[in-house]
């Protein structure tokens, strides 16, 4: 990929990456909590977002609703909904596992 304005040279540990089908759209969720948005058509950095405290390790497009939105997971315990046309956190839920297997979202 092309550096663009606002991308560093080092991104670090690479978690997680997933494309958008349709808004050519690439993204890199990092160990440091980053999550770096391309634009897949010219290579360059779209925009860079602190989406975690910790290392993002999913990433998922929803092509059902509006197909604008997209989910991150971090080690921060934080599931997120972003708007992926304005790189905007519209949601977010703090989920606390309890015991083995079972996870309660609060």
């Amino acid at each position: 990929m092309k550096p663009g304005e606002d991308e560093s040279e080092d991104v670090g540990q690479i978690n997680r990456i997933a494309a958008h089908n349709t808004a050519d759209l690439g993204f890199c969720g990092l160990e440091s909590g980053v999550l770096k948005v391309y634009d897949l058509k010219s290579g360059v950095c779209a925009k860079t977002l602190n989406a975690h405290q910790d290392g993002v390790n999913a990433i998922e497009m929803d092509y059902v609703s509006s197909g604008y939105r997209f989910f991150t997971g971090g080690n921060d315990g934080c599931i997120k909904v972003w708007d992926a046309r304005k790189y905007e956190c519209i949601s977010e839920v703090l989920v606390t596992i309890i015991c083995d297997n079972m996870i309660i979202g609060t």
